[in-house]
């Protein structure tokens, strides 16, 4: 899949119907302790996709903390300084302003990489699909899904929804299906996670370096000048 590609929720439907006539073939050829073991492993491997996401989720506050606290240090410095500067040093005055302004320009996008972090990963496409089209026009011979809370908050039929869930967790292969789908899904969300986190902590980090040396080549000017 490229990287580009997002999986709307008719694909996520159709994974769901694939994977589900799999294990379906496949576990009327396995034994009770085995099928048991399979599903014990996806519970296992969805757990450590929740454990990732909560991880990277942990590391966007402290970011956000000192992008905020950084940007308004560096606008400071700037409103303390530039008037000064430009009576004494006109040339220093205007390395500081692009300076100051260069770094606060990489902190906000380190902002907006880090609430992207933390944003939930529901789009309006897919409350869209889920609220307003019937799923026999997503997907016919999918089965909707009862692991995942959007698709459960989208039943309007209780009674409906008590029978999926019982079909769906007194079938082993269906419920593989649809565990094997939020593995694969959640471990979507922590890879993006992961990308945005690292441009979080590479801007920060940039703008930092960025402001230290606007300041010193500012000090320098100043001297020299």
């Amino acid at each position: 899949m490229s990287k580009q590609e997002k999986i709307n929720p008719a694909d996520a439907l159709k994974q769901v119907a694939i994977a589900n006539s799999i294990f379906d073939a496949e576990f009327q050829a396995r034994s009770e302790t085995e099928i048991t073991t399979i599903l014990a492993r996806l519970k296992e491997q969805l757990d450590r996709d929740h454990a990732w996401i909560r991880q990277f989720d942990s590391k966007v506050t402290p970011i956000l903390a000192a992008d905020g606290v950084l940007i308004g240090l560096a606008v400071k410095m700037l409103g303390d300084n530039y008037t000064a500067l430009s009576g004494l040093a006109p040339t220093a005055a205007k390395v500081l302003a692009g300076g100051i302004l260069a770094s606060c320009m990489l902190l906000s996008v380190s902002v907006v990489y880090g609430i992207l972090a933390i944003s939930p990963r529901l789009s309006w496409r897919e409350v869209f699909l889920w609220k307003y089209t019937p799923q026999a026009l997503i997907h016919d011979d999918a089965p909707s899904t009862q692991l995942y809370f959007d698709h459960l908050a989208a039943y309007d039929d209780f009674g409906a929804l008590t029978r999926d869930v019982i079909t769906t967790h007194t079938q082993p292969g269906r419920y593989a299906a649809q565990l094997l789908q939020q593995v694969h899904a959640n471990a979507a969300v922590a890879r993006d996670k992961a990308t945005q986190v690292r441009w979080c902590i590479k801007l920060l980090f940039l703008g930092i370096l960025l402001a230290s040396v606007t300041a010193l080549g500012t000090l320098m000017l100043w001297k020299l000048l």
